[in-house]
């Protein structure tokens, strides 16, 4: 991915502080957490809003280039300087349980999305990426996606196998057969582990289906989409010690 960023964006540690026009969001912990509404998505934007004129984004540029079905965010800026950051899926999921605050406590990352994150079903289709802090929340705090099963990998003092937590992050299949793949985190190992229907030693318990709803809920509570997301990943994986 490409993104054409400026050094000195917009984006600070108090955000809501550059504009008036906020969207205060509710999370599942109960906290309240507020973000401009110029930082969101214009699908997410109240009827006759306008960017105000000190914004550094050039709206017109990027919406262009979002109908092309093209990444990249157009700032006015001509002192730019390029951006191309991969990072794993194990080390950025590694990192964010390890420091869950950083994600819960920033709106900009608690709406930050990535395709790694959501749910697919045979004759039904797949979810929205879900946002980062209510999946961090439902794994951390109410437990909807913490997923307890045997942990087939060890034997305790009785011979048996002990129960395990792990961390639901995607899950996809068929809700009529119950095949399915999943992909999990393991908070003790801290490694990613893959449940499977087929010869892994890991199934997800009860109803695909039921699992897969859990994404779409979450995505019908919490349906705002960073405008931005380049530039706040970026600086994301900076508080997160990623780059």
């Amino acid at each position: 991915m490409e993104f054409i960023m400026n050094t000195n964006d917009a984006f600070g540690a108090n955000p809501s502080n550059a504009n008036t026009h906020t969207l205060t969001i509710q999370t599942l912990r109960g906290t309240r957490l507020e973000i401009p509404y110029d930082a969101l998505s214009r699908e997410n934007l109240p009827e006759g809003f306008q960017f105000p004129d000190n914004d550094p984004i050039d709206h017109e540029k990027t919406d262009h280039s979002e109908l092309n079905g093209d990444d990249v965010t157009h700032l006015k800026d001509a002192d730019q300087v390029r951006w191309d950051l991969p990072v794993s899926p194990p080390e950025f999921i590694q990192a964010i349980f390890d420091r869950p605050e950083i994600i819960l406590e920033n709106p900009y990352y608690y709406l930050y999305r990535s395709n790694y994150f959501r749910s697919d079903l045979i004759y039904v289709g797949s979810t929205n990426y879900v946002a980062l802090g209510p999946l961090l929340e439902s794994c951390l705090h109410t437990g909807s996606l913490a997923v307890q099963v045997p942990d087939k990998r060890y034997l305790n003092e009785d011979q048996e196998h002990p129960m395990g937590t792990f961390y639901l992050l995607n899950a996809g299949g068929s809700p009529l057969s119950g095949m399915h793949s999943a992909m999990t985190y393991d908070p003790k190992e801290r490694i990613l582990l893959g449940f499977s229907s087929g010869r892994g030693i890991f199934q997800l318990p009860g109803s695909l289906y039921k699992w897969t709803l859990k994404f779409k809920t979450l995505n019908d509570q919490f349906p705002w989409k960073l405008r931005n997301q380049p530039a706040i990943e970026y600086r994301m994986l900076s508080d997160l010690g990623l780059n």
